[in-house]
């Protein structure tokens, strides 16, 4: 008898606390990254970021929290690379 998985309910989505979160924290990097890029051009950038997270963990996360600490965790190392690079 094979063991059956059950379907994982879970859905990201980008509105609501993941934006706010994102909104957040690049306000605190935009200082030091204003030189190079735009705010909205780092927000495309945070959503494109959200969207490989849910590419690559669709149907294996299944709780919001573990979710959302893997995106911000994305995020920042993906900041921290922008403005070493700059």
């Amino acid at each position: 008898m094979k063991h059956r998985h059950p379907k994982i309910k879970f859905q990201p989505q980008w509105n609501g606390p993941i934006e706010g979160y994102t909104v957040n924290t690049l306000r605190r990097y935009y200082p030091r990254l204003m030189a190079a890029y735009e705010f909205e051009d780092l927000l495309q950038e945070a959503r494109i970021k959200f969207l490989v997270c849910l590419k690559a963990y669709r149907g294996k996360v299944d709780n919001p929290a573990w979710f959302m600490a893997l995106y911000k965790c994305s995020l920042v190392n993906h900041l921290n690379t922008l403005v070493m690079r700059n």
